[in-house]
């Protein structure tokens, strides 16, 4: 006999997942609870004449798969991440035109909805129609989930004015207090930022702040109703959007990874974690490092910038986590591409210039400890490590690396990246060195970003050191690869050691390190490139078409590039 519960939780989980289940109807004055109700199916497209006629609309440029995948990962998603994913794909705003509300007979429209869908990393407008039938979702149920504007209920006719004052301030310093992190991927289609995952739900946060903070502080709490309506005032968030999270989770989460995995993901998470705070309170030379998204150049709101493609900008961050001071080394692709000698040419100078060159006292007492994400062309692979332990001879100093948990990479060097982000959002830049200001006037405290330009005379080859060949601990099928490394060492003595996992002990890395070789000064290494890298004819005459939009003070820029 099936046990009822797991049947009722079967049923659910399949109408959340848009698939066949059963539902209940009203038939002959009885209920009828066993109604089949058929699987969600895409809608057809919409047939308005903006979708062709106006650049505003994309419709008719969005292909019939692309429809497909956005119908998929929606209807994969549980419905609290539906209800958040549609919330940062519909902007609403005031009527272009107000009507008069006195006048019955005249519209009583209060707010606007503008419609938008993802599409290869870009937000494009779409109409309502094609919106709701590519999601597969009724008008009513965009109506209910899209948030209404909040107006704040602090005070109370009953409370005097001088105490909702004072618990409005103790309200505002306590989610000031509470640590929250920006989408890393939403950052383009969502102003929100979410708190660390320690509270579940509203309510139990609710509950954290009376018991907590207005206990501790001897201040008034608010109601309920009041918290809430100031937690959606803040932009404050709960639930990351599934873009953010990570695909072991969200597996997880449907059944699809086994709970041993889940388990150890999870525990590598926390180690990781705990591992980063520890090393900002102990130690003194502690960064992130990450690569910020790429930027783009020429940069403008000209509809034809959408349909050429432009110059990639790339902007590699190091953020101090004792001093939050940030360095920025961009570079554009016809000065270098993005391989394993090119990042390590750009950890190495870091290293020799803004920290060895800055030591006060004897740097045989350092160490220099770089989080980074576990990307193994930029953080992970021999070129870097051949980099490091180069450095870390010449100069007498232990060199750690230590890599985040994939897919809980979320780091301080990310702050760097949003902040650009939003001071580029309505900006237009002509030449990618424009970014240089740009980057420079993003922060002003503690104090601005230091950025640096870089063409292709900077970067080196480091295929004349041959320290190792590899930095993979094993050797045999089944044994542990270079992806399973979370940290390595780099020391003075020539030695190398790993670990697989923070809490264990530093092993010893059994590859082969010759010490014949000799370390040596990185100014004295030969160039990379030669010259400039050649960029595609398309790419090149689509930046000539592009550079008519441009001041004429910029076309001879685009004019000299190197082509095929």
């Amino acid at each position: 006999m099936v046990n009822p519960a797991w049947f009722a939780a079967k049923n659910k989980k399949q109408r959340e997942n848009g698939k066949l289940f059963l539902g209940k109807k009203k038939e002959n004055g009885l209920w009828n609870h066993r109604r089949v109700r058929n699987a969600i199916v895409i809608g057809e497209r919409c047939s308005c004449k903006k979708a062709t006629s106006s650049a505003a609309l994309h419709c008719a440029k969005i292909t019939k798969d692309q429809r497909q995948a956005l119908f998929k990962q929606f209807w994969q998603m549980d419905w609290k991440e539906k209800k958040i994913y549609v919330n940062t794909l519909i902007q609403v705003t005031t009527p272009a035109r107000m009507r008069n509300r006195k006048d019955k007979h005249k519209s009583r429209r209060s707010r606007t909805f503008q419609y938008h869908v993802r599409v290869e990393q870009k937000s494009v407008k779409v109409c309502r129609k094609f919106f709701l039938n590519t999601l597969s979702i009724g008008r009513r149920t965009v109506l209910n989930w899209v948030k209404q504007p909040t107006i704040s209920r602090n005070t109370t006719q009953n409370a005097p004015q001088q105490n909702c004052s004072i618990a409005r301030e103790s309200l505002n310093s306590f989610f000031n207090s509470l640590p929250t992190m920006e989408s890393h991927y939403c950052r383009a289609t969502t102003q929100k930022k979410y708190l660390l995952p320690e509270w579940s739900s509203k309510k139990q946060l609710f509950e954290f702040y009376v018991e907590d903070w207005c206990n501790a502080h001897g201040k008034p709490p608010l109601s309920i109703s009041a918290f809430c309506n100031a937690f959606a005032d803040q932009k404050l968030g709960l639930f990351f959007p599934k873009k953010d999270q990570c695909e072991i989770c969200a597996r997880h989460t449907v059944g699809d990874i086994l709970d041993d995995i889940y388990n150890l993901h999870q525990a590598q998470k926390h180690e990781a974690r705990e591992e980063k705070q520890k090393d900002k309170i102990e130690e003194t030379f502690v960064f992130t490092i990450d690569l910020q998204a790429v930027l783009m150049a020429p940069k403008s709101q000209v509809s034809s910038l959408y349909y050429r493609t432009k110059l990639q900008v790339h902007n590699l961050v190091f953020y101090n986590l004792i001093n939050h001071d940030a360095y920025c080394f961009i570079w554009n692709e016809v000065e270098c591409g993005l391989s394993a000698e090119e990042f390590a040419s750009i950890w190495v100078y870091f290293i020799d210039n803004k920290i060895i060159t800055n030591l006060t006292e004897n740097a045989a007492a350092t160490k220099i400890i770089i989080y980074s994400d576990g990307c193994t062309y930029q953080n992970r692979n021999v070129s870097i490590s051949k980099a490091l332990l180069n450095t870390s001879i010449k100069h007498g100093v232990i060199i750690e690396q230590k890599i985040l948990e994939t897919g809980h990479t979320q780091m301080e060097a990310d702050s760097v990246h949003s902040v650009i982000g939003r001071v580029i959002k309505h900006r237009i830049v002509n030449v990618p060195a424009e970014y240089i200001q740009i980057c420079q006037n993003a922060r002003k405290k503690p104090t601005p970003y230091m950025v640096e330009y870089l063409d292709h005379t900077f970067f080196k080859c480091f295929k004349g050191i041959q320290f190792l060949k590899t930095i993979r601990p094993g050797r045999g099928k089944g044994e542990s690869k270079v992806t399973d490394i979370r940290a390595i060492k780099y020391t003075p003595e020539r030695e190398i050691f790993y670990k697989l996992r923070f809490p264990e002990p530093w092993s010893y890395l059994q590859q082969r390190v010759d010490r014949s070789v000799v370390p040596t000064d990185s100014s004295n290494f030969p160039q990379l490139h030669q010259e400039r890298r050649k960029l595609t004819a398309r790419k090149y005459a689509d930046l000539q078409y592009l550079k008519t939009s441009l001041p004429r003070d910029y076309h001879q820029y685009y004019d000299d590039l190197p082509h095929e």
